[in-house]
Parts: structure tokens; C-alpha cells; sequence
């Protein structure tokens, strides 16, 4: 109507005033029904009367005036539908919903009271339902068949937390209760007993969650364990030169990384993070061994200053630190324990290094009165290790200024 107005008010024109016509009919006929082809059959003809009579004849204002009414009554019979198609549906919707199982809605009432026999209220029932459908709140159901009467009932089920006292009849709905203590039901239901929290906590765990009516007891892991295959496991610890990237849950173990350059970790633990290196130069020392990521840099002022004839605690320790980190082949550490205590036996490095750091000790312990020094040149060089000889020669007793 709004175009028509708008072409008759801009005087466009015969063939303007038929394509509106057209246009409307092709509106209409979206909608669908009888009522749309009739509207394009008059509009084609008020465009035929505007070619040969001109826009303001006779029959033109006539078909005109005739066009606005039967729009008009058009819009009626389509309000007058919607409205009792919503009627009848949420009327539907609401005896659906209700607990009674007696209460049925007549499907050749509703389609007679409704005009569910057209397109168009079929598209505004299922339009209806489906927004009804996403926005009510629905109660689950069951059949069950009355014993007495023999007939097939909907009934609804019981929320969580409950069970099925008395099942629904003809004339009554479902009847709930609550589960007894230690029982539950974790979903919508028609069970008549409550299952039993049969889940117990073990020496590992911890009660996460405690027994109640909807939901049986959780478990978790203790601290410092974590969910293995069937049982809880311990936590592991970081190894020496690794730390702690991510630690240990009650689900997960703990995860480690390998400690940056220039930090160390010396022993295993469940620390976040290593330690740095020792500078060695801002205690105005040198350094005796370089650290890496399982120990720290070890300094010391004894470099070319090691006294042959006195004692010096300090400078033994830093001799036997050397020894004990500098790297050796298994055969030549075993001839230096074989040359140290007597014994050669097929160990493994890390007990082989062990057992060398004991003997060192026991060497000095042995001789607490004389540098271990002098002791130590002549055991090396019994053990064939020249070259270790050497480098303890060069790095103790000459001056620092000749040391690389």
C-alpha cells in the first residue's frame, strides 16, 4: 500500500503503477493462499485500466478503492489465525507439561479451532512450538502401565536427589521422595531404591567431596601424591641438575627441566628453581672447578700458593676437589682406587666417584699432620696418571701468573 501511495503521489507513471501492482501480488504470494492470487489478478488489472484510461480514470480509482479493501480484509483473516494458532498451542504446550497423565489435548479439535489444515498455520504452530520448546523448562518422562486399569501412562520422572515413592496414575502423578542418608541419585529418575555411596576413601586420599543426596563420595589424592593407574603414587623428585617446571597435582606427577646455564642442583628436590653459579671473582678468588648443572663452581685461594710443608685445610680440600671432579675414564679411576685402598671392583660411575671422594678423605685422615699434596704425587704416578700428576703440579705449586 505504501508503494502505491508513493508511485500515485510521484505521478511515475502507467507501467510504474503495474509493476507496483506486480509487486504486490508477489508479496502476498509469499504469504500464500487463494487470497494472494486474487490481489494479483486485480492489481494487474488496475495496471491494464492505468495503460488505456490514464492513472486518475474511473476504473482505475475504482480497482484502487477495491485492492485497499480486500488488503484489509487479507490482514484480518491473518491476524485472526496467528491468534488462534498461538492460542491453541501454548494451550497444547501447558496440558503437555501438566502432572496430570489424564489430560490429552484433541488433535481434530485443535485443527479444526486453529486452521492447522493450511500452510500458513502450520508455519506459525511449528514457529511457536519451537521457541515455546527452547525457552520452557521440560520435566523428563517414562511410560509406565497402571496396574489396575491396564493403560499406558506418561509420568514424570523424579529430579536428583529423589526416587519413586508411587508411580503415577490415571488420576494422580508421580510421587517423590527423598533419598535416605548414604544413598543417592545422580540423574532424573524412576528407580523405586537410591543407589549407595559405595566409594571409600583409601590410606592415600582424602574425601573431595562427601557423600549427599545427588552425588557418590569423591576421592582425591593426599598432598605429595598423585592418581596412578589404580592407586595413589608419590610425587618424584627432580634429580640433581634438573628443577621443578610444573609441579605435582593430585592428578598429575611432578614434571621436570634441565636447570639453565650458569644454575645448578645438587641434590634431588622439589624446588622451583636452581641455583646460581658462584662468583668466584667477587670473592677475589679463582676458580678450582667449574661448576655445572649438578654442582656449583668451587674457588679457591690456593692456586700457587700450596706449602709443601705446612698444613693447610683449605688448599687439601680444594686438591681432593679437583681430583674428584676432574674427568677420568672408569679404567683410570679404578687403577686410582686400586693404587688409593687395594680395591678394583666393577661399580657404577656415580658409586666409583663416591668411593674415590671417601678415599681421598681417608688419605688425609690418615696423615692429618702433612699435606696431602706430597702424599698424593707419588700414589698418581704409581696409578700411571701422569698427566693428572702434572696438572696438580702446574695448578698448586707454581705461580699463579704461569697458570692458563
Amino acid at each position: 500500500m505504501g508503494v502505491l501511495l508513493y508511485i500515485e503521489r510521484t505521478n511515475g507513471g502507467a507501467m510504474s503503477l503495474f509493476t507496483a501492482g506486480i509487486f504486490l501480488c508477489r508479496q502476498y504470494l509469499y504469504i500464500g493462499g487463494i487470497w494472494g492470487i486474487y490481489i494479483m489478478g486485480v492489481s494487474i488489472l488496475w495496471g491494464i485500466l492505468s495503460v488505456y484510461e490514464g492513472i486518475y480514470s474511473v476504473g482505475a480509482i475504482y480497482i484502487y478503492i477495491y485492492i485497499y479493501i480486500y488488503i484489509y480484509i487479507y490482514i484480518y483473516i491473518y491476524i485472526y489465525v496467528c491468534v488462534c494458532v498461538c492460542v491453541c498451542s501454548i494451550k497444547s504446550l501447558l496440558l503437555h507439561l501438566s502432572h496430570n497423565p489424564r489430560q490429552r489435548i484433541s488433535q481434530r479439535n485443535t485443527m479444526w479451532v486453529c486452521g492447522a489444515n493450511t500452510s500458513l498455520a502450520k508455519l506459525a504452530l511449528c514457529s511457536l512450538m519451537l521457541a515455546l520448546a527452547q525457552t520452557s523448562p521440560s520435566v523428563p518422562t517414562y511410560q509406565w502401565r497402571d496396574s489396575v486399569t491396564g493403560e499406558l501412562l506418561i509420568c514424570n520422572k523424579c529430579q536428583p536427589g529423589t526416587l519413586v515413592a508411587k508411580h503415577c496414575t490415571s488420576s494422580s502423578p508421580t510421587q517423590c521422595q527423598p533419598c535416605p542418608e548414604n544413598h543417592y541419585t545422580q540423574y532424573w529418575n524412576y528407580l523405586d531404591k537410591c543407589r549407595y555411596c559405595n566409594v571409600f576413601c583409601e590410606d592415600r586420599e582424602r574425601v573431595e567431596h562427601e557423600c549427599n543426596a545427588t552425588h557418590n563420595r569423591v576421592c582425591e589424592c593426599k598432598p605429595g601424591y598423585h592418581r596412578g593407574v589404580h592407586f595413589c603414587v608419590q610425587h618424584k623428585e627432580c634429580g640433581p641438575g634438573y628443577l621443578v617446571s610444573k609441579k605435582g597435582t593430585a592428578e598429575s606427577d611432578t614434571e621436570c627441566a634441565p636447570c639453565p646455564t650458569g644454575t645448578f642442583s645438587a641434590h634431588p628436590s622439589m624446588e622451583k628453581h636452581c641455583q646460581a653459579h658462584t662468583n668466584c671473582s667477587s670473592l677475589d678468588l679463582k676458580v678450582n672447578v667449574p661448576g655445572t648443572t649438578h654442582y656449583d663452581t668451587l674457588c679457591t685461594g690456593c692456586l700457587g700458593h700450596y706449602n709443601l710443608k705446612e698444613v693447610n685445610a683449605e688448599c687439601d680440600q680444594a686438591v681432593q676437589d679437583f681430583v674428584v671432579h676432574k674427568k677420568l675414564s672408569s679404567r683410570r679411576i679404578r687403577r686410582l682406587q686400586l693404587s688409593l685402598n687395594g680395591q678394583d671392583k666393577l661399580e657404577r660411575e656415580a658409586e666409583i666417584y663416591r668411593k674415590l671422594r671417601y678415599s681421598l678423605a681417608h688419605l688425609k685422615a690418615s696423615q692429618p699432620d702433612k699435606p696431602l699434596l706430597p702424599t698424593l704425587l707419588p700414589i698418581l704416578r704409581k696409578a700411571r696418571l701422569g698427566h693428572l700428576e702434572e696438572e696438580l703440579r702446574t695448578r698448586f705449586l707454581q705461580p699463579p701468573n704461569s697458570l692458563v
